[in-house]
C-alpha cells in the first residue's frame, strides 16, 4: 500500500498506543498492585489505633487500682488509729474528759489528714474531742452513726459530716468505728473528720496528666467527696449520672467505662472501690475513678493511624514514581519514538526511521525493526515504478530538486536525458498491452545496464517516457551516454514491424546546465523535452541536444 503525502491514513496500532495512555495504564496497574499492601497497612494502622485505645483503658484501670490502694492506705491508717485508741485507758473510762481530750489532740496533731477527733457515748453525745468546745455535741443524727453503734453493726463507715458547734473544719468526710465497751456491745463511737483536700492531693498525684481527672465518689449519696481539679468536678456536689458510679453499681469490683464526667468531656474512666474493711467486711462506700481524656487518647491513636497512612501513601507514591520512571525510560520513550516515526511515515516522510539503540525493551526493538523494514518497503514502493522497477516520477522530482540545490552550492553542472520509445502506440495496437508492458520493462532493464555512475538515476517519467538524471555532468558527458543508450536499445532486437528499422528504438533529448536557483530544475526538464521533440521530428532513433538558454541557467 502506497502512502502519498497529504493523503489521510488509517490510524495505526502505534498511533493509538499513545505515551499518555500507556503511562495512565501503568500507573493504574501499579496502584492496583499496591492495593493489597495499602489495605494491609491500613488494617495494621487501625489495629495500632485500637491497641492505643486498649492501652489507655488498661492504664486508666491501673491508675484507679493504684489510687484506690493509696486512698485505702489513708483510711487504713485511720482505722489503725481507732484500733490503738480503743486500747488506751482514757477511752475505757470516758468520764476523764480532760485527759482523753489531750490524747485526741495529740493524735490529731500527728496525723495531718485528720482534722478533728472525737468519741461519743451510746446516745451519740460527744464525750471527748480534740477540740474541747465540741464536747456535748450530739452526733446521733449523722447518717452512719446508728449502723456503727448498734450491736454487731458496721466495723467502719464513711459518711458526710454535719456542722458541730464550736468546731470549724475544712471540707471533710467523717470516718466512724465502734468504741469498745466492757462487753461485746459498743460503748460509743470513734469519729474522725478527714481532710478531703488530702484526698484531693492524692487524687491529683494519681491523675498525673493535667488533662486527666481523678475523683472520689460516695456510692450511696452520689456525692463527689474529693476531686483532682475543677475539671473533675466540685467537691460536695452530687453527680448521680457519673459514668464511673453507674458502672460501679453494675460491677462493684471495678473496671473501665467510657463516658462524660461533670465537665461533659468524654473520658476513659477506670474505677475501683475504696475498701473500707474491718474484720474482713467490705463497706460499699466510696469509689475512686481516674478519667483519661478521650481526645488525648484518640489524638495519639489518630497520630499513629496518620503516620501509618502516610507510610502507606509514601509507599504507593514511591511505587508509582518507580513505575512511572521505569515506564518512561523503558516503554514510554521508545513508544513515543516509534509513534513519532509512524506519524512521519503517515505524513509522507518515507525516510523516517526508528533509532533502535534507544529502544531497550526487546519486544519494542523487534517492533522498531519491523517498522523500519516496513518504512523501507514503503519508501521503495512509493519511489519505484511498479511496472518497470526503476524510479518513478516522484522519486525523480525529489532527486532533481536535491541535485539542483547541491549543484548551486558546489557550482557544478547537472545534465538530463529524456527518452521516449519510438512509435510505442503502434506497438501496443499491433502486439497488445501485455507485450507493450514487457517492452517497457526490457527498455528499463537496458537503461539500467548502460555503464554509468552510481549517482546517476534512471526513472520512468510517464507512459513510454524515461529520464536519466546525471549529477555533476556537462553536455559532452550527456551526449556520450545518449549514444550508448541508443546502441543498447537496438541490441535488444525487439521486433517492431511498424518501425522503419523493424526494431524497437528510442529518441533522446539531452540538456545540461549550471543552475543558479531552484527553478532551473524545471527549466532543465523543459529544455530536455524540447530536444527530445527535435530528435523525434528529425526522424527518431537518434538524440538531439538542447539549445542554449540565455534567460535562465548557463546552458552547456
Amino acid at each position: 500500500m502506497l502512502i502519498a503525502k497529504g493523503m489521510p491514513a488509517r490510524p495505526s496500532f502505534l498511533s493509538r498506543l499513545t505515551p499518555s495512555g500507556l503511562r495512565s495504564r501503568l500507573v493504574l496497574l501499579t496502584v492496583l498492585a499496591m492495593t493489597p499492601l495499602v489495605a494491609l497497612l491500613i488494617v495494621q494502622a487501625e489495629s495500632s489505633r485500637e491497641q492505643v485505645i486498649a492501652s489507655a483503658r488498661t492504664h486508666a484501670a491501673s491508675l484507679a487500682q493504684i489510687g484506690a490502694a493509696q486512698e485505702n492506705d489513708v483510711i487504713q491508717e485511720v482505722q489503725d488509729v481507732f484500733r490503738v485508741l480503743g486500747r488506751v485507758p482514757e477511752f475505757s473510762n470516758p468520764s476523764n474528759g480532760t485527759s482523753c481530750n489531750a490524747v485526741l489532740h495529740a493524735v490529731e496533731r500527728d496525723h495531718p489528714q485528720i482534722l478533728f477527733l472525737a468519741t461519743t457515748d451510746i446516745s451519740g453525745r460527744i464525750v471527748c474531742a480534740s477540740v474541747p468546745a465540741a464536747v456535748g455535741a450530739d452526733l446521733s443524727g449523722w447518717g452512719e452513726f446508728r449502723h456503727v453503734v448498734q450491736p454487731h453493726g458496721e466495723a467502719f463507715a464513711l459518711t458526710r459530716p454535719q456542722p458541730i458547734a464550736g468546731v470549724r473544719v475544712q471540707q471533710s468526710i467523717a470516718a466512724m468505728a465502734p468504741l469498745p465497751g466492757l462487753g461485746t456491745d459498743p460503748s460509743g463511737v470513734f469519729v474522725a473528720e478527714l481532710d478531703l483536700g488530702w484526698f484531693a492531693k492524692l487524687a491529683s498525684q494519681i491523675a498525673g496528666d493535667p488533662n486527666n481527672r481523678a475523683v472520689i465518689i460516695d456510692s450511696q449519696t452520689s456525692t463527689l467527696l474529693a476531686t483532682s481539679s475543677p475539671i473533675a468536678g466540685i467537691s460536695g456536689e452530687q453527680d448521680p449520672t457519673h459514668p464511673a458510679l453507674l458502672a460501679f453499681r453494675s460491677n462493684p469490683l471495678g473496671g473501665v467505662v467510657n463516658g462524660a464526667g461533670p465537665d461533659r468531656k468524654s473520658c476513659i474512666y477506670g474505677y475501683a472501690p475504696m475498701q473500707t474493711v474491718s474484720a474482713g467486711t467490705p463497706h460499699p462506700g466510696a469509689i475512686l475513678a481516674v478519667g483519661i481524656d478521650w481526645e488525648g487518647v484518640t489524638h495519639d491513636a489518630n497520630t499513629h493511624l496518620l503516620i501509618s497512612l502516610c507510610f502507606a501513601l509514601l509507599a504507593v507514591l514511591a511505587a508509582v514514581a518507580a513505575a512511572a520512571w521505569l515506564a518512561e525510560s523503558s516503554v514510554i520513550r521508545p513508544v513515543r519514538l516509534l509513534t513519532g516515526v509512524a506519524r512521519r511515515l503517515s505524513e509522507g516522510e518515507l525516510g523516517a526511521r526508528a533509532d533502535l539503540p534507544r529502544v531497550p525493551v526487546s519486544e519494542l526493538r523487534l517492533l522498531g525493526n519491523t517498522l523500519n523494514t516496513m518504512a523501507t518497503a514503503l519508501q521503495r514502493l512509493a519511489l519505484t515504478d511498479g511496472l518497470t522497477n526503476v524510479a518513478n516520477r516522484r522519486h525523480f522530482s525529489q532527486a532533481l530538486e536535491a541535485e539542483i540545490a547541491r549543484a548551486i552550492r558546489a557550482g557544478h553542472s547537472v545534465a538530463l536525458l529524456m527518452i521516449d520509445a519510438d512509435r510505442f502506440k503502434a506497438f501496443n495496437d499491433r502486439y497488445g498491452h501485455a507485450a507493450g508492458d514487457s517492452c517497457l520493462r526490457r527498455v528499463a532493464e537496458a537503461l539500467e545496464r548502460v555503464p554509468r555512475r552510481p549517482a546517476d538515476l534512471v526513472a520512468r517519467y510517464g507512459g513510454e517516457e524515461f529520464v536519466v538524471l546525471l549529477p555533476d555532468t556537462n553536455l559532452t558527458g550527456a551526449t556520450e551516454l545518449a549514444a550508448k543508450i541508443l546502441a543498447a536499445i537496438r541490441e535488444l532486437n525487439l521486433v517492431h514491424e511498424d518501425s522503419p528499422s523493424g526494431l524497437v528504438t528510442v529518441s533522446i533529448g539531452a540538456a545540461s546546465c549550471r543552475p543558479r536557483d531552484a527553478t532551473d530544475g524545471l527549466r532543465l526538464v523543459e529544455r530536455a523535452d524540447l530536444a527530445l521533440y527535435a530528435a523525434k521530428t528529425a526522424g527518431r532513433d537518434q538524440f538531439s541536444v538542447a539549445t542554449p538558454d540565455d534567460e535562465g541557467a548557463a546552458a552547456e
